[in-house]
């Protein structure tokens, strides 16, 4: 099979799992799923990942979703790089991936040292930026995984 055709088959199926991480959030908030199997299985699976605190999560249809607003747009803004990184063809990292982080990180490391409270939109910002830049840095990874072709040396973290 071909390259291409592999990286083809590869981001159908990161997506696909994308789709399931993204249920495991979304699903449980909603009223047919709350109480159920599928709230404690995600509150067991998202729990060591996230605080999951009510007021600092987005919610939906009266109940918050199942990690905190930052959590949630870092793995939705992950998805949207991907999907970037796939239709673009990028074979390799994207420059400047941490400069997608570092917002993310103070933010956070303020947060946690009690320095600040930032707002829920910055939290959305920084976190959707996060992520889609740790999309393009781990995109050609995932793809030489995935198809057993090289597309560069080692240096790639580094640009």
């Amino acid at each position: 099979m071909s390259t291409a055709r592999l990286s083809a088959l590869g981001g159908a199926a990161l997506l696909a799992g994308l789709l399931g991480w993204y249920a495991l959030i979304v699903l449980p908030a909603l009223p047919a799923f709350r109480g159920g199997a599928l709230e404690l299985f995600a509150a067991l699976a998202l729990g060591p990942i996230c605080h999951r605190l009510p007021e600092r999560s987005l919610w939906l249809m009266g109940a918050p979703l199942g990690v905190c607003a930052r959590c949630s747009a870092i793995y939705f803004g992950f998805g949207l790089g991907v999907l970037c990184a796939w239709r673009a063809g990028a074979g390799r990292a994207a420059r400047g991936w941490l400069i997608g982080v570092v917002p993310t990180a103070v933010d956070g490391a303020l947060a946690l040292l009690g320095v600040w409270d930032s707002p829920l939109g910055l939290r959305l910002v920084s976190g959707a930026l996060a992520g889609a830049s740790l999309a393009r840095l781990l995109w050609p990874v995932y793809l030489e995984l995935w198809t057993g072709a090289r597309s560069r040396g080692p240096a790639w973290l580094l640009d």
